[in-house]
């Protein structure tokens, strides 16, 4: 074999050999990190406020009265034009 593949191969390795190092102790201290802060977790969260208080709205009969007619009416149409 060629003594530069060689050297390619050996260099591909050692970077990737570097990588994964690299990643493995990124992983190992961020739970690290994780583990020695999760004491402290609830110092940091902030408590929702409450909700205003809403009235509640009273549904206006006649106008749904009038939203089923539509629809009813658009249904009835769109079966007819089917046929």
């Amino acid at each position: 074999m060629n003594p530069i593949l060689i050297d390619g191969f050996k260099l591909l390795a050692v970077g990737m050999g570097m990588v994964f190092l690299f990643l493995s102790i990124m992983v190992i201290l961020v739970n690290l990190t994780a583990k020695l802060l999760s004491p402290f977790k609830n110092m940091f969260e902030e408590k929702p406020a409450a909700p205003a208080p809403t009235k509640a709205a009273k549904p206006n009969l006649m106008q749904d009265k009038k939203l089923v007619a539509v629809l009813s009416e658009a249904i009835k149409t769109f079966q007819q034009d089917k046929k």
